[in-house]
């Protein structure tokens, strides 16, 4: 290791004052008998030093790209308790970085740079971003002018400080001297400074949000959206068919199938709504069991646990009920944190899996392996769902974002950031161009798939008092149900943006929410107040009670027949006593 390097670390803790990082970098490096040399035959500082080193070597672009990457690597790999606190390290060095690329001529390579690492800090400085941009020569005074104050407990600052000694990064210890103030806080306070943390996050959204008045939510709602095909499709289409004679007999033939559509939804439509329920019940998986998901065809029931297993059942289902039986499960390993959302694609080929651990996993259903590991939420992915070509799917997570993805791409290709907390449910919409999340800010917005840009914020004063927790969008894709852990539902108009109606019947949490085929006044929700319920704008509830089971998973077949699933909570008999 470059011993000019290991006295530059050294020298720069001690200016600092920080002591026992300084004690602990002696201790694990192996320059100790090399100190004393370097002090007492140079007297340079820290300053003087990295000035020489400076104009004696030009850093080029991909320096500050490799050294930004290598740390950003680093940091997520670290243990996760001290994960958040070195991340944000990360977000001053990012900036720095860019006003060098910029002040260095690089003015492509710092475009590039910018974009290409702007994702890791959405969630946290979404709106900073984007003021760097329109006012970036005001921004860039501040932060050359004032230092950046990041708070650290003592442990992960010499982590750090090591890193940069063994990788050699004399970049990021020129930018930690110059333009960053590490406060560092003895062990017993990072308690202390988790909570600040937490409160000075608490404190910044309820502003936010206390901010966002009515009028600014009805401006926000005016923007255009598109449900359904853009007519200038159909033009397209007519142009190019509108003298083929060999279209003419197609033509006819298509007509007669949308009007035969047409009556078969106005007879559905009438027809008396009488529910019919099958349900499955998971025995002896209370404690472990977070999420259960089916599909309509119900040739599999699959289950995420706590203990970071997934299983999933194959089913001999049919249709008349007779022969019907379930076999033995298939066990998936792979995750390192609790499953929390599972989706089977439309093929009932393969199935995804969102986990505590920060990843979702791909799967296949007929190998029972795991085919591919997406990495990009900080944190927990509470969420994900299919878009309905199966190659495309999104997911929401503790980061405050929801993120698109393809399947054959490891990493997000669209971030979707603006949320003041984190999310916790995403659903797609029914025409594939929009997407929706709710969160525990007690929002619910509508992105635009095409540009990240959310496009509708569904907030209303009378709206939800708890977290968002579940989302569905009716069939013809005009209406958005949002349930939320109050017990409340709430239907919204996506092309005005505005309250359809609020529903308020169930005790417990919203788990799951569909909508019946071909009508947007008829939906089902599944609470953890162990009931079932069909709502419908015409009627009161139909409420379905279990003995002791509360419903994870609603959904309905193309048949109409609701499936719906929970575990079995054992009753304790001596509390009732």
């Amino acid at each position: 290791m470059n011993n000019s390097i290991n006295w530059l670390v050294f020298n720069y803790l001690q200016t600092k004052g920080y002591k026992r990082a300084s004690e602990n970098f002696l201790r694990e490096s192996d320059f100790m008998n090399n100190v004393p040399k370097f002090r007492t035959n140079s007297d340079v500082n820290v300053i003087e030093y990295l000035h020489s080193r400076n104009t004696t070597s030009k850093n080029s672009a991909e320096d500050y790209q490799k050294s930004y990457s290598s740390a950003h690597l680093w940091i997520m790999e670290t243990l996760e308790i001290y994960r958040d606190e070195l991340f944000e390290l990360l977000y001053p060095l990012f900036v720095h970085f860019y006003f060098d690329l910029k002040v260095k001529g690089f003015s492509e390579e710092a475009n590039n740079f910018f974009e290409n690492n702007k994702s890791h800090h959405e969630a946290l400085h979404f709106e900073e971003l984007n003021l760097i941009k329109k006012k970036e020569e005001e921004i860039r005074e501040k932060f050359r002018t004032e230092k950046y104050t990041v708070e650290l407990s003592d442990y992960p600052f010499t982590m750090f400080i090591n890193f940069i000694q063994q990788s050699n990064f004399v970049l990021i210890l020129k930018t930690l001297n110059q333009f960053i103030n590490v406060l560092i806080l003895p062990v017993k306070e990072r308690k202390k400074l988790a909570k600040r943390r937490a409160k000075r996050e608490q404190e910044q959204k309820k502003q936010e949000l206390t901010s966002f008045e009515s009028d600014n939510v009805l401006s926000y709602n005016q923007q255009g959206i598109q449900i359904g095909i853009e007519t200038s499709f159909y033009a397209e289409e007519a142009e190019i068919n509108e003298n083929d004679p060999e279209n003419e007999k197609e033509k006819n033939q298509f007509s007669d199938l949308v009007v035969l559509d047409v009556d078969e939804f106005e007879n559905l439509r009438y027809q008396p709504r009488k529910a019919s329920i099958a349900f499955y019940t998971l025995f002896h998986c209370y404690e472990k069991l977070n999420t259960i998901e089916l599909n309509p065809e119900l040739t599999y029931i699959a289950a995420g646990f706590s203990d970071s297993t997934i299983k999933y059942w194959k089913t001999n289902y049919k249709e008349n009920g007779s022969g019907n039986s379930i076999e033995k499960p298939v066990l998936l390993s792979g995750h390192s944190g609790s499953i929390y959302s599972l989706k089977i694609n439309s093929k009932n080929t393969s199935m995804l899996s969102a986990s505590g651990d920060g990843t979702v996993r791909h799967w296949s259903l007929d190998l029972g392996k795991s085919l591919v590991c997406y990495k990009g939420h900080y944190g927990a992915v509470w969420d994900v769902d299919f878009f309905t070509d199966n190659y495309y799917f999104a997911t929401a997570g503790i980061d405050k974002t929801a993120r698109l993805w393809a399947l054959d791409y490891s990493h997000a290709i669209r971030i979707f950031a603006g949320h003041y907390s984190e999310v916790n449910c995403v659903k797609i919409h029914t025409k594939n161009q929009y997407l929706a999340t709710g969160s525990s800010d007690k929002t619910v917005r509508l992105w635009d798939i095409r540009d990240g840009k959310a496009v509708r914020l569904f907030k209303t004063q009378d709206g939800h008092d708890g977290f968002i927790t579940a989302l569905a969008f009716s069939h013809n894709g005009n209406t958005l149900t949002s349930g939320a852990n109050d017990g409340s539902i709430i239907t919204w108009d996506i092309r005005t943006g505005k309250k359809r109606k609020k529903f308020k019947d169930h005790s417990g949490s919203i788990n799951s929410l569909d909508y019946i085929k071909r009508n947007e006044e008829v939906f089902a929700s599944g609470s953890s107040d162990n009931t079932i319920k069909i709502w419908d704008y015409q009627e009161s509830p139909k409420s379905y009670q279990t003995k002791n089971t509360p419903i994870y998973r609603v959904m309905f077949t193309p048949e109409n027949i609701l499936l719906a699933s929970g575990p079995y909570k054992k009753i304790d008999f001596q509390k009732q006593n």
